[in-house]
């Protein structure tokens, strides 16, 4: 039991460490309560004209929200790493390294499903929508969209960091997946080949399980979740042999923000 605990208590005080550079209580409400909110108006206003159904958008971008906020959560913790050196920590022990990935990838992505729940459940009671009845599917998508927003978070800092800028590729999916995800754009828009693209990111799988949700056909529903289960799993393990491989190379070198680490 000690043994586990001297394993889980450090990677969960690790993982805080993205929440505390916000640097109070104010910046982390903002991040987490006030700019989802946000987000969520303007792709209403942005997605609403393109959408059959408001309420089956509203979701979505919830959705699409909570696997964004993840993603940042996520990229953070990378990071940071670099900036405390805490990273090479993961050179000394690979076994450990894992273990440690594994507990702060969960941590963080409770923490992000969490806030994403409490905001959604506003914008839904501001909206006038049924709360109870939305808040099974919605508990679903949230939790299936803070696991793989999480998991892209780390793998996009990673290559990032290989790349000279830890937030390189994270800025680049912060914009293309709100458009190839399927929340604000319908995908039947995009040509065959980029629909296949967007096959390949889980949000669009959670997305359009979405829609099935509420027009009650549920077990295509539960087929679509566990169609982005498997995909996020899938990138979890590619994620873990990316590290692995950085690790053995020693390769996880860069530039942030103009600091050379």
């Amino acid at each position: 039991m000690k043994k586990i605990t001297s394993y889980i208590y450090p990677a969960i005080c690790i993982s805080l460490t993205s929440l505390s550079s916000y640097g109070s209580i104010l910046a982390f409400c903002i991040q987490f309560f006030i700019e989802p909110i946000f987000s969520y108006l303007y792709f209403i206003l942005f997605g609403m004209q393109l959408s059959a159904s408001s309420m089956s958008l509203l979701v979505g971008i919830l959705t699409l929200s909570a696997w964004l906020s993840a993603m940042q959560c996520s990229a953070n913790i990378i990071v940071q790493d670099r900036f405390a050196k805490t990273i090479f920590m993961y050179l000394i022990s690979q076994n450990r390294a894992m273990v440690f990935f594994l507990i702060r990838y969960i941590t963080i992505t409770v923490i992000c499903f969490m806030s994403s729940l409490i905001t959604s459940v506003i914008v839904l009671y501001i909206a006038a929508a049924d709360v109870l009845a939305l808040l099974v599917p919605l508990c679903i998508s949230l939790i299936l969209a803070s696991l793989g927003g999480a998991i892209f978070g780390v793998f996009s800092s990673v290559i990032g960091l290989l790349l000279t800028d830890g937030f390189a590729v994270l800025n680049l999916l912060s914009i293309s997946i709100p458009i190839l995800s399927g929340a604000v754009i319908p995908l039947y828009l995009f040509p065959n080949p980029l629909i296949s693209i967007c096959k390949c990111i889980p949000i669009s799988w959670i997305v359009e399980s979405v829609g099935l949700f509420l027009s009650f056909n549920t077990s295509d529903a539960f087929l679509l979740c566990g169609y982005a289960l498997f995909l996020e799993l899938l990138w979890i393990l590619i994620t873990l042999a990316f590290i692995s491989f950085c690790n053995n190379r020693q390769r996880i070198t860069g530039q942030i923000e103009g600091m050379h680490l």
